[in-house]
């Protein structure tokens, strides 16, 4: 689920909706880290619990602080379908009924829903690109696709996900609401805010999938033409809810247990000390000083993190007593 406002300047964390409460990959990950915001459902839909939950601990807090940035008043409408999901407008709102909810029209969503005008297609196709290539250049040992896909884990799944989210233009963003009539005047930091480009993605789709083996050309093309009309929830016969309400917190938390079963079973690495870390770091650097097409960024955001891993292992560093420095005779 993706969500931004109608200048295209702020964009929210996409949501991402798994089965298991606590998925194998993300053991040692702190989830406030991720550039997604996870949640978890046994069937892997969005309820209305979910969205009540986003809307609450996500959306209120994450307006206020952009309009508190801009020096605006904090007051925002959140523009949603009207998809069984979602709940009624006296639970979309802030505490301060400043921060509130409509609903479109019924059978609207695809001509007026702004994130359906393009900004989801978008981000699907970047996110699938994302995953031919990784599967391309990690592929190795010439396995077929559908076992190259299993060897991704829902962790590979979110930062691809996100980094495609973040490589969405503001443009691309603003343009989504013209068919609601909302125009944005052109500010200064709309008009300066660069395109993010990616350079390690230079190849086109068509060059990926035919670098696939192939018998798995054309299933990698369906795949990645597919017309995605997925609702993001499901719609429940009355039978189907009273089973849902029935089943038992054991067992939703046995399934969960199974989905993490399920997950990727390699070893987990250990987590790196502060100081292997900063060792790491550092020779990473000496490594992409010595690059040719290097940007003057990568290097200053590298540095940046080698000096943080600097400064947690000075942290962490014992004192030494002063006994320590005399030899025992």
């Amino acid at each position: 689920m993706g969500c931004a406002n109608a200048s295209g300047t702020h964009k929210l964390p996409p949501v991402i909706i798994g089965k298991s409460r606590n998925p194998r990959c993300f053991k040692h990950v702190n989830m406030d880290n991720l550039s997604v915001r996870y949640y978890h459902e046994a069937n892997a839909w969005i309820s209305a619990e979910l969205f009540s939950t986003w809307f609450r601990d996500d959306f209120v807090p994450s307006v206020r602080h952009h309009l508190r940035q801009k020096q605006l008043p904090e007051k925002a409408l959140l523009l949603i379908d009207n998809a069984p999901s979602h709940p009624s407008t006296d639970v979309l709102q802030s505490n301060d009924g400043l921060i509130t909810c409509m609903f479109l029209p019924p059978n609207t969503t695809p001509l007026l829903q702004p994130m359906d005008q393009g900004v989801l297609n978008a981000l699907k196709r970047r996110y699938k690109g994302k995953m031919l290539r990784k599967i391309v250049k990690e592929n190795s040992n010439n396995i077929s696709l559908t076992e190259c896909v299993k060897t991704v884990t829902l962790k590979d799944t979110c930062y691809m996900i996100a980094e495609s989210w973040r490589e969405l233009t503001v443009d691309t963003l603003a343009n989504a609401w013209h068919k609601l009539r909302i125009n944005i005047a052109d500010t200064p930091e709309t008009a300066s805010t660069p395109e993010v480009t990616n350079p390690a993605s230079d190849e086109t789709i068509e060059e990926v999938i035919n670098a696939l083996p192939a018998d798995d050309r054309v299933q990698a093309s369906e795949w990645f033409d597919v017309d995605e009309s997925d609702p993001g929830c499901q719609t429940l016969a009355d039978e189907e809810i009273i089973q849902a309400a029935q089943k038992s917190t054991t067992d939703i938390d046995a399934s969960e247990d199974e989905d993490d079963d399920k997950e990727n079973t390699e070893p987990s690495v250990p987590i790196p000390t502060n100081a292997e870390a900063a060792d790491m770091f550092s020779r990473c650097l000496l490594w992409l000083e010595a690059q040719p097409n290097c940007e003057p960024t990568q290097l200053l955001l590298l540095r940046s993190m080698h000096q943080t891993a600097v400064r947690k292992r000075q942290e962490t560093a014992k004192q030494k007593s002063i006994t320590s420095f005399f030899k025992k005779m």
